[in-house]
């Protein structure tokens, strides 16, 4: 008995088929865990004479590990919640760590407080800020353990309110790549900076030059590159028709989708483009349906039409 030939047009396909199915089945079990997928995490960092302050807005699911008291169904016992909530700012200095001049800095002060999942009080430092000075809720006040905020104001002893200031980030056990923090630092002069990034991304300088953050882009633009499964599929179907005798057209091709990419990301974090509820689910339906018509159109036409091209013969 003979074995059939290699066929490189069928196994490319299968390849590309498999990684179809794993894009539609990888989120069914990322959803069977107890924790989100995602938690958004919103905080200032303002330099003031001789103080910095960093205020932080988290998810009351991310004290999970505090294991604050709770009374009832499941609300928290404010009245006995003060020593959790002291164990909580200690977790929040661990995991927010920040710098001066590359020294590091350590809080002199803290207040704390929770918050209804209703009280948007973090639209501005101003607000957050005086949302924290306010008297605490009620003792009756049902909050469920997992339905409200824990808001937070460290305050640092600083040498320069014109320092280099920077936030390192250090959450572990996979929760960083979980955890979007936004961010705005609120430097002397007056110029607001906002920065997104995700809780693993770890050292981040707040008011950096332009080689560093350059550097910053750089590095956000690989990791979000390799951390998403949907440019990968698609970049693997733009490059199985290409051998390595057109390695040159492979890296036009890939640098087309590189610029093109950052030209949509450049649209999004300016504002030039769409902002209702409607826009998000309609680009991800594109992305999903240019990726099955990549590998339809570049692998799955080629498999069936295998037996007409020179390099899948048949076995007898």
């Amino acid at each position: 008995m003979r074995l059939a030939s290699w066929c490189p047009q069928r196994t490319l396909a299968a390849l590309a088929l498999a990684g179809i199915f794993g894009a539609v089945l990888l989120p069914a079990s990322l959803a069977a865990h107890d924790f989100p997928n995602e938690v958004r995490v919103r905080g200032f960092v303002k330099p003031e004479k001789e103080h910095l302050n960093f205020l932080v807005r988290l998810p009351l699911e991310m004290l999970l590990n505090i294991n604050l008291p709770k009374r009832g169904p499941g609300y928290l016992d404010l009245e006995r919640v003060d020593e959790g909530m002291t164990r909580a700012v200690g977790a929040v200095t661990r995991d927010f760590v920040l710098h001066e001049n590359g020294a590091r800095l350590v809080p002199d002060h803290a207040a704390m407080r929770i918050s209804l999942p209703s009280e948007e009080a973090f639209g501005s430092y101003e607000q957050a800020r005086a949302h924290i000075a306010d008297p605490p809720l009620p003792p009756t006040t049902n909050v469920f353990w997992n339905q409200g905020y824990f808001d937070v104001h460290l305050r640092y002893p600083i040498a320069s309110a014109d320092s280099d200031f920077a936030l390192d980030m250090r959450f572990g056990g996979g929760l960083g790549d979980r955890v979007k923090l936004i961010v705005d630092f609120l430097p002397a002069d007056g110029g607001a900076r906002t920065y997104q990034v995700h809780g693993g991304h770890g050292w981040l300088d707040l008011d950096p030059g332009w080689f560093a953050a350059a550097w910053t882009f750089t590095q956000l633009g690989f990791d979000h590159i390799l951390d998403g499964i949907d440019h990968l599929l698609f970049l693997l179907c733009l490059v199985l028709p290409f051998g390595l005798r057109q390695f040159w057209t492979l890296v036009g091709i890939i640098t087309s989708f590189t610029v093109a990419h950052s030209i949509t990301l450049i649209a999004a974090a300016t504002g030039f483009v769409p902002s209702g509820n409607w826009f998000p689910p309609l680009v991800e339906t594109l992305i999903a349906a240019s990726i099955v018509y990549m590998a339809v159109e570049n692998v799955i036409v080629l498999w069936l039409r295998a037996g007409t091209l020179p390099a899948c013969g048949g076995g007898g």
